[in-house]
């Protein structure tokens, strides 16, 4: 999912954040939606341009690489997002609040198309844990960092993981002052209750229990040095600074309501600069 941003980094007040269903998952990163100059008509403003700038970047990006499904997709755009775009000047803002699951339609119906309408005060800081924030995700779309990126994986594993035996993804080489971003997606199955409507976003749906995974990051001593601890959210961000010229190896840790990974895909992208 996509917020939007003014063209300086700060967030548009009409643009909704946060929970959507049970988990943290809007928005995966934000993009220029206010104040667009449209040439012919002026200057615009909605997530729908935001929306619309994200689906061509993503347009580019399967253009360039192989066939990928979505979290992988989404872990490109999250990896490449521009983390120091972002308005961090305040520690909190007013934004907009989603519609959640007691709100009800005047037929007493659940929507989660539209937000409430109300506001609250959110902090712009890093989720602790998590590699991002709530109201801008893993940062500003960025097209051309996107389109650099060679490295994009699924990553699918026979063997039943626990949190004592986490699995090894990649070992990177990195030199001293380089930064990593490197992104974690991850499915989450749902079973269909009613498909009664002609209207597909009308149709009933039970989520199964989200898994939590982590990612760690690990020098070549062994030595921890960088991780993501964050249980509400489908996604996560490993950012790091090397301080010495070494290779470093990530991992996945699983937590909680973790499967075989061949039947529940994760997929990551990196991003060293």
């Amino acid at each position: 999912t996509v917020g939007s941003i003014y063209w300086g980094g700060q967030p548009s007040d009409f643009s909704s954040f946060r929970i959507k269903n049970d988990v943290y998952s809007k928005p995966n990163l934000v993009a220029f939606g206010e104040s667009r100059p449209v040439e012919g008509i002026g200057y615009v403003s909605g997530t729908s341009y935001s929306t619309a700038a994200t689906t061509g970047a993503a347009a580019l990006i399967l253009e360039k690489n192989v066939p990928m499904d979505m979290p992988e997709l989404a872990s490109v755009l999250m990896a490449s997002a521009n983390y120091d775009k972002i308005y961090k000047n305040a520690d909190m803002i007013i934004s907009v609040q989603t519609r959640d699951t007691e709100d009800r339609d005047e037929d007493g119906n659940t929507s989660e198309l539209f937000s409430t309408g109300r506001t609250e005060l959110i902090d712009t800081k890093e989720i602790e844990g998590a590699g991002m924030t709530n109201r801008f995700g893993a940062g500003a779309l960025d097209i051309e960092r996107a389109l650099k990126m060679d490295v994009s994986v699924q990553f699918r594993n026979n063997l039943k993981l626990s949190s004592a035996n986490p699995a090894s993804l990649i070992t990177l080489p990195m030199e001293k002052g380089q930064k990593l971003d490197l992104a974690g997606v991850w499915e989450r199955a749902a079973q269909v209750l009613d498909q009664s409507s002609m209207f597909r976003f009308n149709w009933k749906y039970q989520s199964s229990a989200l898994a939590n995974y982590d990612l760690e990051l690990y020098d070549s001593n062994g030595q921890l040095v960088a991780s993501t601890q964050f249980a509400q959210w489908n996604s996560e961000v490993l950012r790091f600074t090397a301080t010495t010229t070494d290779d470093f190896t990530v991992k996945l840790k699983p937590q909680a309501h973790y499967r075989l990974l061949d039947t529940n895909a994760f997929d990551y992208s990196y991003s060293i600069h």
